[in-house]
């Protein structure tokens, strides 16, 4: 994510309590590890390491099509067998998704979602 965390004493620390409830109940089944990036050009850099590693990465946008629950999961199973053992999905900011990561922009990750 790009930004700053929002606390739980925000106005919206609703979601914070929402992710920390899906983070918690996720790390039974996964390893499971939330980064934080304070701007888009952090970003690129942080998706362009994630990609050399040889991790599949999953570029999420609002402006991208959608898919529902059961085809997301047989698409994380697929990327999983595909590519190994790692998978990193990235969400933007407030804006979406920088310019570099949107699919048909030059974006860096390996195309296996948008």
């Amino acid at each position: 994510c790009v930004g700053k965390r929002r606390t739980a004493s925000s106005s919206e620390g609703f979601s914070d309590a929402g992710y920390e409830e899906y983070a918690l109940r996720s790390r039974a089944h996964v390893d499971l590890r939330t980064v934080w990036h304070k701007s888009d050009g952090e970003l690129v850099v942080a998706v362009g390491r994630e990609c050399a590693k040889g991790c599949a990465v999953v570029c999420l946008d609002e402006r991208g099509p959608t898919c529902t629950s059961i085809a997301l999961s047989e698409l994380v199973f697929r990327w999983l067998t595909e590519g190994g053992s790692r998978l990193a999905f990235v969400v933007g900011g407030a804006e979406g998704l920088p310019a570099a990561l949107r699919p048909g922009r030059g974006a860096s990750h390996d195309g296996r979602g948008s």
